[in-house]
Protein backbone atom coordinates (compact mmCIF):
# COMPACT_ATOMS: atom_id res chain seq x y z
CA UNK A 1 0.00 0.00 0.00
CA UNK A 2 0.86 3.77 -0.32
CA UNK A 3 1.83 4.24 3.36
CA UNK A 4 4.33 1.67 3.69
CA UNK A 5 5.82 2.32 0.42
CA UNK A 6 6.20 5.78 1.81
CA UNK A 7 8.16 4.19 4.45
CA UNK A 8 10.29 2.11 2.35
CA UNK A 9 11.10 6.18 0.32
CA UNK A 10 11.66 7.76 3.98
CA UNK A 11 14.26 4.99 5.08
CA UNK A 12 16.19 4.63 1.73
CA UNK A 13 16.51 9.08 1.77
CA UNK A 14 17.04 9.01 6.02
CA UNK A 15 20.42 10.39 7.16
CA UNK A 16 20.45 7.52 10.29
CA UNK A 17 18.81 4.15 10.21
CA UNK A 18 18.22 2.98 13.94
CA UNK A 19 16.93 1.38 16.76
CA UNK A 20 15.44 1.70 20.42
CA UNK A 21 19.05 2.20 21.48
CA UNK A 22 20.32 5.31 19.02
CA UNK A 23 21.67 8.17 20.68
CA UNK A 24 19.73 11.72 20.79
CA UNK A 25 22.81 13.35 19.03
CA UNK A 26 22.72 11.24 15.97
CA UNK A 27 19.21 12.30 15.50
CA UNK A 28 19.50 15.88 14.28
CA UNK A 29 20.29 19.11 16.16
CA UNK A 30 18.63 22.87 15.68
CA UNK A 31 20.43 23.98 12.58
CA UNK A 32 21.30 20.76 11.39
CA UNK A 33 18.85 18.51 11.01
CA UNK A 34 18.34 14.84 9.81
CA UNK A 35 16.18 12.35 8.53
CA UNK A 36 16.34 9.83 10.89
CA UNK A 37 14.48 6.13 11.06
CA UNK A 38 14.08 4.27 13.86
CA UNK A 39 13.34 0.75 13.27
CA UNK A 40 12.05 -0.16 16.86
CA UNK A 41 10.14 1.65 20.01
CA UNK A 42 12.01 4.76 20.53
CA UNK A 43 11.69 6.60 24.04
CA UNK A 44 12.88 10.22 23.68
CA UNK A 45 12.91 11.88 27.04
CA UNK A 46 14.91 14.56 29.27
CA UNK A 47 16.63 17.51 27.13
CA UNK A 48 16.52 16.28 23.45
CA UNK A 49 16.48 19.57 21.57
CA UNK A 50 16.10 17.74 18.35
CA UNK A 51 15.51 18.65 14.44
CA UNK A 52 14.52 17.08 11.10
CA UNK A 53 12.08 14.30 9.94
CA UNK A 54 11.59 11.66 12.78
CA UNK A 55 10.03 8.35 11.85
CA UNK A 56 9.98 5.95 14.15
CA UNK A 57 7.69 2.41 13.26
CA UNK A 58 7.40 1.36 16.79
CA UNK A 59 6.21 2.97 19.91
CA UNK A 60 7.16 6.34 20.56
CA UNK A 61 7.14 8.44 23.48
CA UNK A 62 8.23 12.01 24.45
CA UNK A 63 8.83 12.74 28.26
CA UNK A 64 9.70 15.81 30.00
CA UNK A 65 11.75 18.62 28.36
CA UNK A 66 12.22 16.76 25.11
CA UNK A 67 11.69 18.92 21.93
CA UNK A 68 10.95 18.29 18.21
CA UNK A 69 11.21 20.96 15.10
CA UNK A 70 9.56 19.10 11.86
CA UNK A 71 7.80 16.04 10.87
CA UNK A 72 7.13 12.87 13.05
CA UNK A 73 5.83 10.06 11.42
CA UNK A 74 4.85 6.90 13.93
CA UNK A 75 4.06 4.46 11.07
CA UNK A 76 4.24 0.87 12.07
CA UNK A 77 3.01 -0.03 15.02
CA UNK A 78 1.44 3.47 15.51
CA UNK A 79 1.57 4.40 19.06
CA UNK A 80 2.60 8.01 20.38
CA UNK A 81 2.47 9.05 23.41
CA UNK A 82 3.80 12.14 25.53
CA UNK A 83 3.96 12.70 29.06
CA UNK A 84 5.92 13.75 31.97
CA UNK A 85 5.84 16.94 33.35
CA UNK A 86 8.60 19.39 31.66
CA UNK A 87 8.38 22.49 29.13
CA UNK A 88 9.32 21.01 25.88
CA UNK A 89 7.55 21.54 22.72
CA UNK A 90 7.18 19.52 19.80
CA UNK A 91 6.53 21.83 16.48
CA UNK A 92 5.44 20.76 13.02
CA UNK A 93 3.14 17.55 12.94
CA UNK A 94 2.65 14.13 13.69
CA UNK A 95 1.16 11.35 11.68
CA UNK A 96 0.00 8.18 13.29
CA UNK A 97 -0.44 4.96 11.42
CA UNK A 98 -0.72 1.42 12.62
CA UNK A 99 0.28 -0.96 9.61
CA UNK A 100 1.98 -3.25 10.64
CA UNK A 101 -0.41 -6.04 11.28
CA UNK A 102 -0.50 -8.86 14.01
CA UNK A 103 3.51 -8.87 14.14
CA UNK A 104 3.83 -5.20 14.95
CA UNK A 105 6.74 -5.33 12.52
CA UNK A 106 6.91 -2.76 9.77
CA UNK A 107 8.03 -4.35 6.37
CA UNK A 108 6.83 -7.76 7.19
CA UNK A 109 4.30 -10.00 5.01
CA UNK A 110 1.35 -9.28 7.66
CA UNK A 111 1.24 -5.25 6.67
CA UNK A 112 -2.16 -3.91 6.62
CA UNK A 113 -3.69 -7.23 7.27
CA UNK A 114 -5.66 -5.99 9.84
CA UNK A 115 -5.96 -8.25 13.69
CA UNK A 116 -6.98 -11.75 11.14
CA UNK A 117 -3.46 -11.63 9.80
CA UNK A 118 -5.06 -12.48 6.49
CA UNK A 119 -4.67 -10.16 3.46
CA UNK A 120 -8.62 -9.45 1.36
CA UNK A 121 -10.51 -9.68 4.74
CA UNK A 122 -12.79 -6.81 5.84
CA UNK A 123 -10.04 -5.84 8.47
CA UNK A 124 -7.17 -4.89 5.75
CA UNK A 125 -5.84 -1.66 5.92
CA UNK A 126 -4.69 0.90 8.73
CA UNK A 127 -6.17 0.14 11.50
CA UNK A 128 -6.60 1.84 15.17
CA UNK A 129 -3.32 3.66 16.52
CA UNK A 130 -3.08 5.42 19.33
CA UNK A 131 -2.45 9.48 20.40
CA UNK A 132 -2.01 10.10 23.85
CA UNK A 133 -0.80 13.51 24.95
CA UNK A 134 -0.83 13.83 28.85
CA UNK A 135 1.23 15.37 31.95
CA UNK A 136 2.27 18.39 33.98
CA UNK A 137 3.86 21.01 32.44
CA UNK A 138 4.33 23.69 30.04
CA UNK A 139 5.35 21.50 27.26
CA UNK A 140 2.81 21.80 23.91
CA UNK A 141 2.34 20.12 20.84
CA UNK A 142 1.74 22.14 18.29
CA UNK A 143 1.10 21.59 14.12
CA UNK A 144 3.55 23.83 12.62
CA UNK A 145 3.61 25.06 9.11
CA UNK A 146 6.31 26.61 8.91
CA UNK A 147 8.48 23.62 10.13
CA UNK A 148 7.06 21.28 8.09
CA UNK A 149 7.61 23.62 4.90
CA UNK A 150 11.67 23.71 6.31
CA UNK A 151 11.76 20.59 5.16
CA UNK A 152 9.65 19.94 1.72
CA UNK A 153 12.44 19.01 -0.18
CA UNK A 154 13.16 16.37 2.10
CA UNK A 155 10.07 14.78 1.92
CA UNK A 156 7.52 13.32 -0.73
CA UNK A 157 4.60 14.56 0.79
CA UNK A 158 1.93 17.66 -0.03
CA UNK A 159 -0.15 19.05 2.79
CA UNK A 160 -3.39 19.41 1.43
CA UNK A 161 -5.29 19.89 4.34
CA UNK A 162 -5.21 20.19 8.15
CA UNK A 163 -8.32 19.00 10.87
CA UNK A 164 -7.17 19.67 14.66
CA UNK A 165 -9.80 17.44 16.92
Amino acid sequence: TDIIEFARLVRSMADVIGNASTPFADLGAPGDGKIAFIEDDYDVNGGLSGEGVLFVTGFLEFSGNASWTGPIFVIGQGDFERDGSGNGIISGGILVADVAGPDRILFTGDDCSGQDGVHGTADDGIAQGTFDVSGGGTGTTGYCSAALRNWQAARPLDIVSFIQH
